[in-house]
């Protein structure tokens, strides 16, 4: 009469640990701000869990999407992991990996970054046009009249990469012709 129903994911939790695999590039580089932010976010999720039967289990990866799928394949041979969050190097070449953990029940999220066509639960990560605009936005406060600009944004034809560059270029071009 209330409309209740079970939620699952919360009933699972009561009956046996989860076990979630977090697979991010290594902090070789001390300039590797961005990955840093993302293993700060593993650590603060991890502590806000800590009185729930949660576990994560950190897994470092090279900045190449083979040392992903060899992670992705060794995580799907094993009977312990109930779900894993990736931030992937390839939009597409991950996708028969991701697909294969789906078939063994694993759910994948992908975050900041995306496994296009890949039967991956969801992608959690910022409007990349946005985040283009918004780096256009803070740059253009510090560049003299008539200055100038250069982008370096890795691999272009990476999808993410090329919004971040067009929401970039669009902002310069409309807030500061020239």
């Amino acid at each position: 009469s209330m409309d209740y129903s079970v939620n699952e994911a919360a009933s699972s939790l009561k009956r046996r640990a989860l076990h979630i695999a977090v697979i991010l590039q290594r902090l070789a580089n001390p300039q590797h701000f961005f990955f840093r932010q993302l293993w700060a976010g593993t650590d603060r999720a991890e502590n806000a869990l800590s009185a729930y039967p949660v576990r994560i289990t950190r897994v470092e990866c090279g900045d190449d999407w083979e040392s992903q799928e060899e992670i992705l394949c060794n995580l799907a041979r094993r009977k312990d992991v109930d779900g894993v969050i990736l931030h992937c190097w390839d939009e597409t070449k991950l996708n028969p990996a991701i697909d294969y953990l789906h078939s063994k029940g694993i759910p994948v999220v992908t975050a900041n970054s995306d496994a296009i066509g890949s039967r991956r639960v969801g992608c959690v990560s910022a409007p990349n046009d946005r985040i283009g605009r918004l780096a256009a936005e803070i740059l253009g406060r510090f560049i003299p009249a008539g200055g100038r600009a250069l982008v370096v944004g890795g691999n272009q034809k990476v999808e993410n990469l090329k919004a971040n560059r067009l929401g970039f270029q669009t902002y310069l071009r409309t807030s500061s012709p020239g």
